[in-house]
């Protein structure tokens, strides 16, 4: 499995907008030296922003008129610029601790992950790396002509040791081939997650895995941990947060 790992200004620029005056409004609150971008124009909710961003990462591999989205994009990047003006240069550095967690446990973990979903790994994916703003997050893109994608943010460290970031990164790109396929679990569990929005049943999926390949014990305490770090990675999607103790029944059985 082959990971890529790109960069770009437009897409970082967006993704932090949406996250801090979308995702999570605490956050921007705390981070007056962002002030610039809440002077920017942003997609007005979350369904705008979501498309937005597939609509900047599929022109990596097809022509794409961002059309109503270009004033957006040009305000979001503007300001970005403004508030991290060597991105391009320190997202590489930000990036490398990241990038070598993931190439020691990540293809593996997204496999399993994938196979446990009822979902044909790809033999392809792309992450793209972002500005944190958020301590930590991401979200899912529409898959290119390449395969998956998932935008994650380019953390020095674990936001919580207790859930490296590999899993997030597994768990988003494994949302990018459901969302291709249309699919996020195999037939055979179907019934089980019926009930689960699909993020919240995907999240459940690599928990498994990641315990299968003894990267962690897997329990309430931690499936709750990250239906905690992870709330923000489903904005716009998530309706009401399953129990803890739900998950753990579903993932226990696939």
């Amino acid at each position: 499995m082959n990971i890529s790992w790109k960069k770009s200004v437009e897409l970082s620029a967006v993704y932090c907008v949406g996250k801090l005056f979308l995702a999570d409004a605490k956050v921007a609150k705390k981070q007056p030296h962002l002030d610039e971008l809440a002077k920017c124009e942003a997609p007005k909710d979350a369904g705008d922003w979501r498309n937005c961003l597939d609509s900047i990462s599929a022109r990596e591999s097809e022509s794409v008129n961002l059309g109503d989205f270009s004033t957006d994009v040009e305000s979001c990047t503007s300001a970005f610029e403004k508030c991290f003006p060597k991105f391009n240069d320190e997202i590489k550095i930000r990036s490398q601790p990241l990038q070598s967690m993931f190439a020691f446990e990540g293809p593996g973990l997204f496999r399993l992950t994938c196979q446990l979903a009822g979902l044909k790994p790809p033999e392809h994916a792309t992450v793209w790396l972002a500005q944190p703003v958020s301590a930590g997050g991401g979200i899912s893109l529409l898959p290119n002509a390449l395969g998956p994608q998932a935008i994650i943010e380019a953390v020095l460290t674990h936001v919580d040791p207790r859930l490296p970031e590999s899993l997030r990164i597994a768990w988003l790109l494994t949302r990018s081939v459901g969302r291709q396929t249309g699919v996020a679990v195999s037939d055979s569990t179907r019934s089980i997650s019926a009930s689960l929005d699909n993020g919240s049943a995907l999240l459940a999926v690599v928990l498994r895995a990641a315990a299968e390949l003894e990267l962690l014990e897997l329990n309430e305490a931690v499936i709750a941990l990250a239906q905690e770090l992870w709330a923000g990675d489903l904005v716009g999607e998530l309706h009401a947060r399953p129990r803890a103790a739900d998950l753990l029944d579903f993932a226990t059985q696939l």
